[in-house]
């Protein structure tokens, strides 16, 4: 896998050559239906700008289709679409002004916003290919050197040269939200309540855990996963409510953290507690944990008993509060 992380957004590191495999055969099985907007087959790389202004068309276009993911597939002769292979190495490959292409597009290319390229040895027995997996557009357009593009058919040019599809993608863009995009893509359904606690979430929902395949569809029913293509996209709400782990999702770094100084700044610390699992399934623990290290007084009227400074319940609002208001778009 090599890396490509983008400023705000946690990138997905590592992806089973497996799941890559099925990448290139579903966009290959696709494309024999109709064109894919979404999607873009090369052999090897061609230009620096080529592949900048590719990715930034495909990020808008994988918005306009609401899609979880856009692709470019390095290995397939665009003429046939046959796997072929490629000599591509987006390690090796230099770009503009002979720096190293990954940060070259990495500065290029939008803030809030990643990609990430990964390459399978074996793919058909002998052929070596390579992914790059690209997330849609988020809160603005992507960009590629300050220009926004599109897919006109087969063609990738500046959006401006197509007001329909500009206004298609404001649109796309204004009615979408953090919650209902996709935190992991194409998972199986057993991948699923390996991700999810699905125990948990019949229990905060007051389901009766039957069995898995009456919680699944009440986890569609809801729009927590959707269904595509055989398979399932997991939303960030269900990652972030009942992940087992957030570290699966890419997420690590919005999981709970309670810090405890010994006084008023940060130059003594006490206690660094942190969870793994987000706020549904983590969240009456940490309210438990920070009523814990918070100053209590001692109230001796019939029987002692210790009281904190704050309310439990102004606590639970507070903390509630700052978890749901962050900007999750930023790291």
């Amino acid at each position: 896998t090599i890396g490509c992380r983008r400023v705000y957004i946690v990138s997905k590191k590592y992806m089973e050559s497996s799941k890559i495999i099925q990448v290139i055969d579903y966009c290959l099985s696709e494309w024999k239906k109709l064109e894919l907007p979404w999607c873009e087959f090369k052999q090897n790389f061609h230009s620096t700008e080529e592949l900048g202004a590719n990715i930034s068309a495909l990020a808008n276009m994988a918005r306009i289709h609401w899609r979880s993911d856009a692709y470019i597939i390095f290995g397939i002769n665009p003429g046939d679409h046959s796997p072929v292979g490629t000599t591509f190495n987006p390690r090796l490959q230099k770009g503009k002004w002979n720096e190293d292409l990954i940060p070259y597009l990495q500065r290029q290319l939008s803030w809030f916003f990643w990609f990430n390229f990964f390459e399978v040895l074996d793919y058909k027995d002998s052929l070596r290919m390579v992914v790059c997996i690209i997330q849609p557009a988020t809160i603005s357009p992507v960009t590629y050197e300050n220009v926004s593009y599109i897919r006109i058919e087969s063609y990738t040019k500046p959006v401006k040269q197509s007001k329909t599809l500009e206004a298609q993608l404001w649109e796309t863009l204004l009615h979408s939200n953090f919650d209902t995009d996709i935190a992991m893509s194409r998972v199986t359904e057993v991948d699923i309540f390996e991700l999810i606690d699905w125990k948990w979430y019949c229990e905060a929902m007051k389901y009766d855990p039957i069995s898995e395949d009456n919680t699944k569809e009440k986890l569609v029913q809801e729009n927590l996963i959707i269904p595509r293509d055989g398979l399932f996209d997991i939303t960030n709400a269900c990652a972030f409510l009942f992940a087992r782990d957030l570290a699966n999702f890419g997420l690590k770094s919005k999981s709970p953290r309670v810090i405890t100084y010994r006084w008023n700044n940060k130059l003594h610390t006490i206690n660094d507690q942190k969870w793994s699992k987000w706020f549904a399934i983590a969240f009456p623990g940490l309210i438990n944990y920070v009523i814990s290290q918070i100053p209590k007084i001692e109230n001796i009227e019939i029987i002692r008993k210790s009281e904190t400074n704050y309310p439990k319940v102004t606590l639970r609002e507070f903390i509630a509060n700052a978890i749901i208001h962050q900007d999750f778009h930023t790291k």
